[in-house]
């Protein structure tokens, strides 16, 4: 599973600004779903990020036995493809804000228990 996000900040290691114990680059994104993360930048893409980019985020489990999402983003989208994707998104987010059905799969979504039953 992969989630869309536009790029807020990109922290460079080379940054001046910015003291670094590694050579990662994370970015800080606003996410379709208005949560506000940073996360880690694939080396392979790392360079190329710029504030305003719409990007995906890998959100697929590290392994089979840790169910914690890798959340790295993997993928820039520009143009036309990036403007899709993020009012597709848009377009679904404002449903659920109105009053539509929220699934049980999206991060943040409110966990809906079943009624207890008293015995008594």
């Amino acid at each position: 599973m992969y989630h869309p996000g536009k790029v807020l900040s990109v922290f460079k290691p080379e940054d001046p600004s910015i003291v670094s114990s590694d050579k990662t680059t994370q970015v800080m994104l606003s996410m379709w779903d208005d949560n506000l993360i940073t996360v880690l930048a694939s080396k392979n893409i790392s360079g190329e990020l710029r504030e305003g980019d719409v990007v995906l985020v890998d959100y697929r489990p590290m392994s089979t036995t840790v169910p914690v999402p890798k959340m790295v983003v993997t993928k820039i989208l520009r143009g036309g493809q990036a403007e899709k994707v993020w009012r597709t998104y848009e377009e679904k987010r404002k449903t659920f804000k109105s009053g539509g059905a929220i699934p049980l799969s999206l991060p943040g979504a409110p966990v809906r228990q079943p009624p207890q039953s008293y015995i008594g």
